[in-house]
């Protein structure tokens, strides 16, 4: 017959882990923005950025009301302000009048193919990038080794 241990045993035996688990599950990030859904530790009400410079630009207005439309419990304004939290990333992004790259609101919507696109053949979109996913640029540093031949003295360079 097997040994069942009990919850004294297995509380002694594996005290150390249990803490740091509990410790870790406290200190946790449990709020998310509103216009993103990530977990952020950044993110403050909408109340406390209101009258900030750029809180009145269009991509930010147009932020708000689909929020109050589609996520609201509340009709009063103040209190929504108060319960909707952003981060800063994309409090950033619509003070500046541009659009949030993950954005639940829009539900991550892209733009319609144009009709000129749309028309051409296989060929022709072949010829065509659709998007581009990533740019990286790094610099390497400088090779200052004057002993090198002049072709292996400049500074390399990698990307995509």
């Amino acid at each position: 017959m097997e040994h069942c241990p009990d919850e004294e045993e297995i509380l002694s035996k594996y005290e150390k882990p249990l803490a740091d688990v509990a410790e870790m599950s406290d200190t946790y990030t449990k709020t998310a923005c509103e216009v993103c859904d990530q977990l952020r530790r950044d993110v403050r009400s909408l109340k406390s950025y209101e009258g900030t410079k750029g809180f009145d630009s269009s991509k930010m207005t147009e932020a708000i009301e689909m929020m109050y439309r589609t996520k609201t419990q509340r009709e009063d304004l103040d209190e929504f302000l108060e319960s909707m939290l952003i981060c800063k990333c994309c409090l950033d992004k619509l003070r500046k009048d541009k659009e949030v790259a993950r954005s639940t609101i829009n539900y991550l919507a892209v733009d319609k193919t144009p009709d000129c696109i749309q028309q051409l053949n296989i060929f022709e979109r072949s010829l065509i990038k659709f998007c581009v996913t990533s740019i990286t640029v790094v610099r390497l540093g400088q090779v200052t080794n004057t002993r090198r031949p002049r072709n292996e003295l400049n500074a390399a360079l990698k990307g995509q």
